[in-house]
């Protein structure tokens, strides 16, 4: 319901460690620009997610959530850590799969210094399912080409590196929503549509 109102705009207004991400992306560092093949690595993730459960299961015939389990640094740091750090009694559960994941979310942080939120464009399958409604979303970015004058100040302005007046909803786009702020000529919009292209309907 979320992804189908407005794809993947929870990911760039709601989601505490996209937020996390950010903070650690201002800090004074050599910034690097993700390959955009990269970008499809998040579509791997998630398909392994929502596949690996149907085939991997354990004696009885439960499967676990595996990418929570192993990987996922958000969750992490948002609640394994302070759970470790609260309840003593847990402290002495912790072993080699919990300090997998401290490894991890070290990793994203390091990397959040320099590219921009790095796991909600490579590892986060929950980013990779609302990108998937991007184009199909009520409320979605729209680009009027009769304001349009190609000056490619929204692609400049853009934090992953897209270009908005070409490809307005891109599965990649978390609807930060710096493009339509950037635009001189207002051509770039974020409202409830039908079609990407504007100058299309007239």
């Amino acid at each position: 319901a979320v992804g189908a109102l407005g794809g993947r705009f929870v990911c760039g207004w709601l989601c505490p460690f996209g937020y996390v991400q950010e903070l650690l992306y201002n800090l004074r560092t050599k910034k690097w620009q993700l390959p955009r093949a990269a970008e499809y690595v998040k579509f791997l993730v998630l398909g392994l997610t929502v596949g690996l459960p149907f085939v991997w299961r354990s004696a009885v015939g439960i499967a676990e959530p595996y990418y929570c389990k192993y990987i996922c640094p958000a969750g992490t740091l948002e609640a394994g850590i302070p759970l470790v750090f609260r309840r003593p009694e847990l402290r002495e559960l912790v072993g080699p799969v919990f300090l997998l994941k401290l490894g991890i979310l070290a990793v994203v942080i390091v990397v959040a210094t320099i590219i921009w939120r790095p796991f909600c464009r490579m590892l986060c399958p929950l980013g990779a399912f609302y990108g998937l409604f991007n184009r199909v979303s009520i409320w979605r970015l729209q680009v009027d080409q009769s304001r349009c004058i190609t000056c490619k100040v929204c692609t400049r302005r853009c934090p992953a590196g897209l270009v908005p007046y070409e490809d307005p909803n891109s599965s990649a786009c978390v609807r930060c929503l710096d493009c339509t702020k950037a635009c001189p000529t207002g051509a770039l919009m974020f409202g409830r549509g039908v079609s990407d292209n504007i100058s299309q309907e007239k």
